[in-house]
């Protein structure tokens, strides 16, 4: 017997065996087969159903695209009117779809994921595996961006649906982070509460949350950064301020970042403290010839503050762009941290669309799909390697940072070397060979408490090379 699969968050599918059959079904016809598994546990009136979704049509043109509709959907569905496997006709007016047929449907697994995992006796990790497992059916909004032409009902059927999805979403999402925080799994309980502000940026509970977490795990500068995101959204959007509680948790991290100072300086400096003054040597405008710096650190947190503080001060003696990675937990997909550098330039930087070959934005594109731009440049390819794919887009990349630095200095700060991509850590050394006499400077900082195999790859990468320099442990080198 046929399986029939329905895909309905997100992008909507229907699958036979696995094969899509959405191809060979009409817009209506995926709208009216979606409405009737969703409503499978009662009959539905004919006349309805047609006034749902032919309600601009007369009553005969309704009933009649209604007939042809079901047809076209036995059909699609390999059914016959005598071997109902989908559909159920009870009486003559009536139409339901049968719901004991050999169907899956993720919206339905979804829930009953979301639902097993509030049943009481489970581990914290079977609650875990269960919500994970919901979140994951989730690819999108309930049929997202599917529209039926003249069926203002549907349409507000649809919305409907889309409000109970997303609201078990949440619900999902803040139980996974609650149960995280328990474990003291900090970086898993910040990227849920994140996937929810990727949906809504506007949720100031969220932020409260997520400012509280990175605070309780010893990331007060992570803290401080999502509160003033939190700040810039609420004030470009809505135009004010984060409510009280919000600041007052902000302004109580800043006391205990003022009493830690002044406890720091009655306590004889440590090797970390004297790696930063030699980070600040080496930013001093005086050095010329050192192009790359790497900064090795067991105190991730605090130190990329210091580091962020001497950047500013380098920049205010050094007029330049400031480019960098994001800081955001989890490990990164191929060309993230790459594409991240390129969204950054293109974004301080605009003007330099005008300015980079037509050849390097189809490139980019590649990597960048968000860039919307015309091209009049459009490069076919017979090649079908990666590492050429690799070359072309590295090449890309590497002349948009060439041509940028011609018209204004660039510092391409790397901010989470431990968590890079490989690709990302294979490009640094493409771009220093390619461009290493121009007018750039790149600074990567690594937290050795979180890994030290990509900082050891670009070691072994640049070893002997008098223009890069390593900072602090393992295997300091000055």
């Amino acid at each position: 017997m046929s399986t029939l699969k329905g895909f309905f968050l997100g992008r909507i599918d229907f699958l036979i065996n696995e094969k899509s059959i959405s191809h060979l079904l009409s817009q209506k016809a995926k709208g009216l087969l979606c409405y009737l598994i969703m409503n499978h546990n009662q009959p539905h009136n004919r006349d309805k159903l047609a006034e749902i979704f032919w309600g601009n049509s007369s009553k005969e043109s309704a009933r009649y695209n209604l007939r042809y509709t079901l047809w076209s959907l036995r059909k699609g569905l390999n059914s016959t009117a005598k071997q109902q496997k989908y559909f159920l006709m009870p009486e003559k007016n009536l139409c339901q779809f049968n719901a004991e047929s050999d169907v899956w449907v993720d919206i339905f697994e979804f829930y009953e994921l979301s639902k097993k995992a509030k049943e009481p006796g489970l581990s914290p990790d079977e609650r875990i595996r269960l919500l994970n497992r919901a979140s994951a059916l989730y690819q999108g909004e309930f049929l997202e961006g599917f529209y039926v032409k003249a069926s203002s009902s549907f349409d507000d059927w649809i919305f409907f649906q889309r409000e109970t999805a997303q609201r078990t979403y949440f619900e999902v999402q803040k139980s996974i982070s609650e149960l995280y925080s328990e474990k003291k799994d900090y970086s898993n309980a910040i990227a849920s509460l994140k996937k929810l502000l990727a949906i809504n940026p506007l949720q100031e509970d969220i932020y409260y949350e997520l400012i509280k977490l990175y605070y309780i795990s010893g990331n007060r500068s992570g803290a401080i950064r999502e509160y003033q995101n939190c700040c810039k959204v609420l004030r470009e959007e809505l135009n004010i301020r984060p409510m009280n509680k919000i600041q007052e948790l902000y302004n109580n991290i800043l006391k205990e970042e003022e009493i830690n100072k002044t406890k720091k300086n009655t306590v004889k400096p440590s090797s970390e403290d004297q790696n930063l003054s030699f980070m600040l040597r080496i930013l001093d405008t005086e050095n010329k010839d050192i192009k790359i710096v790497f900064y090795t650190t067991t105190n991730y947190d605090r130190d990329y503050v210091q580091i962020s503080k001497l950047i500013r001060q380098y920049q205010e003696k050094n007029p330049c762009l400031n480019i960098s990675t994001s800081c955001l937990p989890g490990p990164r997909i191929q060309f993230e941290g790459l594409q991240e550098i390129m969204i950054d330039i293109l974004k301080k930087y605009p003007a330099s669309i005008q300015q980079i070959p037509g050849w390097c934005l189809f490139e980019i594109r590649k990597i960048v799909p968000q860039l919307q731009i015309d091209l009049p440049f459009q490069r076919g390819s017979s090649i079908s390697n990666p590492q050429i794919e690799k070359l072309r887009v590295f090449s890309a990349a590497a002349k948009i940072i060439e041509s940028v630095a011609g018209q204004q200095p660039l510092l391409l700060n790397f901010t989470q070397i431990h968590s890079l991509d490989r690709v990302t850590l294979e490009f640094m050394p493409f771009l220093f060979r390619q461009y290493h006499d121009k007018g750039f400077m790149m600074i990567g900082i690594n937290d050795s408490n979180k890994d030290v195999k990509n900082i050891e790859y670009l070691r072994e990468i640049y070893k002997g090379e008098k223009q890069v320099v390593f900072i602090g442990n393992p295997g300091c080198s000055r």
